[in-house]
């Protein structure tokens, strides 16, 4: 495909415009379903390259559409939410939004969006179908590819095949790397209340303390992993956060703990909230107490198509370089609300290397010192077009 082969040099004469893109989100972060300040300068953009543009899908959710000739509809989705992180890179782009911050690269996946549409605005005329461009909200939440789905994105053209990426500072810029199959963990939140009965700490017979029933909760459930799940299968249930107690000398009568589990296989979601639920109750009753568990939202394993990933593997190597181009068939225990998307159309997904060629670490996604090589950009916004003008070519096939 001709189309492909000037991609990278015309993203690399962009540098500057990208540059200063990813710092304008960088400095101006929002946190999930509060997104309108970003939603507004996307859309601005998107008009601005006359891009057709669609605004207030799942409230902060924005869509550009670029159509070309009758054909099949390929969308690229980039994520706009930032976190609840105080940021102490001590950039001169630095958040000016105290306590919030781009942690998650998700200011990087607006910016390389928008240079595809650039990109591909240049060649309309010769696009053999539609690029659907879906700016998604609130995907720390793991609520807004739901929400955007149910309220139509993938209609009106109907979308064919759909592209995911995200940063990674596993990989040096310019790496690329694709990966066939199960990609990333589909995941389920939960809540876990114990409950005692309160009393002075001097006299703890007198109580029903909930601390250590919470204690051996949490021991017990390291056992639904190693001993339910077959060694061979990855799974995970962590508890991230414990809450109880109010003073050194004061027994509680509550504690509140809360975690994730992580699994592939579609059939251990129902299984380990089972598992999980019949040793919170039963260990709080053998000991006296009580306990709940409440599970919250989560997100299906993400399932990249195995010949789409081909396809989009095979455009980005003609666009950016086979050298910069990997195939790393591994499974990755986060989880990403993209795999709503895949659930629903065939979909690929890529990591793009952010880290400084040469460094030997990087601060990882989530940590208040994330940032990344900013030549990643014109390689992410070539690697979308490239993938979009492949799989156009393909979708008929």
């Amino acid at each position: 495909m001709a189309q492909l082969d000037g991609l990278l040099p015309a993203a690399q004469s962009m540098q500057e415009w990208l540059t200063e893109t990813r710092r304008h989100f960088h400095r101006h972060p929002e946190l999930s379903c509060q997104e309108h300040a970003t939603a507004e300068a996307i859309a601005g953009r998107l008009r601005d390259m006359g891009v057709a543009v669609t605004e207030g899908i799942a409230e902060t959710g924005v869509v550009g559409l670029l159509a070309g000739r009758d054909g099949p509809c390929v969308a690229i989705r980039a994520d706009t939410d930032a976190l609840p992180i105080t940021e102490a890179t001590e950039a001169p782009y630095s958040s000016q939004v105290p306590g919030v911050m781009h942690a998650c690269g998700h200011d990087a996946h607006i910016t390389c969006a928008l240079g595809a549409a650039r990109l591909l605005a240049d060649r309309a005329a010769e696009l053999p179908g539609a690029v659907k461009l879906i700016f998604q909200p609130s995907e720390e939440m793991v609520s807004g590819a739901a929400r955007m789905i149910d309220e139509g994105v993938l209609e009106n053209p109907a979308v064919d095949r759909c592209i995911g990426f995200h940063v990674s500072a596993l990989y040096p810029v310019p790496v690329v790397s694709f990966s066939h199959g199960p990609k990333m963990a589909g995941t389920n939140s939960f809540t876990i209340e114990v409950r005692g009965e309160s009393g002075h700490a001097g006299y703890p017979h007198l109580t029903v303390d909930p601390i250590p029933i919470a204690a051996q909760i949490v021991l017990a459930l390291q056992t639904v992993v190693s001993r339910r799940v077959q060694p061979t299968e990855p799974a995970v249930i962590s508890i991230g956060q414990i809450q109880g107690g109010t003073k050194c000398n004061i027994i509680g009568d509550r504690v509140v703990m809360e975690g994730t589990m992580r699994f592939f296989e579609p059939d251990l979601r129902e299984a380990m909230v089972a598992w999980t639920k019949r040793i919170v109750e039963g260990v709080a009753e053998s000991m006296g107490g009580s306990a709940q568990l409440r599970v919250g939202t989560g997100t299906p394993p993400l399932i990249c198509d195995d010949d789409l990933t081909d396809v989009a593997r095979a455009a980005c190597a003609r666009a950016i370089g086979e050298e910069a181009v990997a195939l790393h068939d591994e499974r990755f225990m986060g989880g990403e609300d993209f795999a709503y998307f895949a659930e629903r159309v065939p979909s690929t997904h890529f990591w793009l290397g952010i880290r400084k060629p040469g460094a030997a670490d990087w601060p990882s996604l989530h940590s208040d010192r994330f940032d990344i090589d900013e030549t990643a950009l014109p390689v992410g916004a070539a690697s979308l077009a490239a993938c979009a003008l492949g799989l156009l070519e393909g979708a008929g096939e």
